[in-house]
């Protein structure tokens, strides 16, 4: 079971930062009654996701709580909320963060370009495995060690959610409905997406390409669904960015770069790596 306090703990050692909230001897109270009720629930499995868990969990301990500390506890949880959604680099600028979806058959090159350039350029990226085990081996026999399974992402704080290409992979992807009903709901929301090689047809197929113009790797244009199917390298149009494949996979970073961080900063990282001279 995730422990909805475990942020909350963690952030707790630094008094300044509480106190300025609702004052640190009401935090150990609200904290304290929370672990002693937390350890009379009942273990949640995880047939529920994070979101489900951490909600069953919090009405549990609302309804054992005083009115008082329950909403001095939950003053206190939205506050850690808010500054782990807001993390900050060294030069006090809010970082991005990216979930990029990764099912057995991913086309390695996509899946990793993406996260190394996007990492370099200070994006927090997670890898997170559709799967029902952290490693994930791709269509060249390439296995990588994600970080996250699906159902242990809480995906609200993320700025962009990205799918690679590759086959089985780009099928899996499309095939796990949790996922594609993430996909439809954040769409729906203006949120950021991207997809490269054959994962655009995902979106496609979901009709989220209505209208847009979209690119693809080439022979699968046709399952792009109410787009306007172009041959570009890389194309956003709106809050969608898509791409065409391996050899695209450093303009389809740099583009999330820009979109991301800034210009400047994908200039910079074009010229560290020396892509294009």
């Amino acid at each position: 079971m995730h422990n909805i306090l475990d942020k909350s703990l963690k952030l707790r050692k630094s008094s300044n930062f509480f106190a300025r909230i609702c004052g640190e001897a009401g935090v150990r109270i609200a904290v304290f009654h929370a672990k002693q009720i937390e350890k009379k629930v009942k273990k949640i499995t995880f047939d529920h996701s994070v979101v489900e868990q951490k909600e069953i969990v919090r009405k549990r301990i609302m309804d054992k709580l005083g009115e008082k500390d329950a909403l001095l506890l939950q003053k206190h949880n939205n506050e850690c909320y808010n500054y782990s959604r807001n993390k900050v680099d060294e030069g006090g600028c809010k970082m991005a963060k990216v979930y990029i979806f990764l099912a057995a058959g991913f086309e390695e090159i996509e899946a990793l370009t993406a996260v190394d350039l996007l990492r370099r350029a200070g994006v927090e990226v997670c890898m997170v495995s559709i799967m029902d085990q952290l490693a994930v081996t791709g269509a060249q026999g390439i296995t990588v060690q994600t970080e996250k399974l699906y159902k242990e992402i809480d995906p609200c704080g993320a700025d962009l959610l990205l799918l690679p290409g590759g086959q089985p992979g780009t099928t899996n992807l499309g095939d796990y409905e949790p996922l594609t009903e993430l996909l439809k709901a954040w769409n729906k929301e203006g949120k950021k997406l991207a997809a490269i090689c054959a994962a655009p047809t995902v979106f496609g197929g979901l009709g989220l390409l209505e209208g847009k113009r979209a690119t693809c790797y080439p022979g699968c244009e046709q399952q792009l669904t109410g787009a306007q199917a172009v041959t570009d390298r890389v194309v956003t149009d709106g809050n969608i960015t898509t791409s065409r494949g391996v050899g695209t996979a450093i303009s389809f970073s740099l583009e999330l770069i820009k979109i991301l961080v800034s210009s400047e900063k994908a200039e910079e990282i074009r010229t560290a790596i020396v892509y294009g001279h």
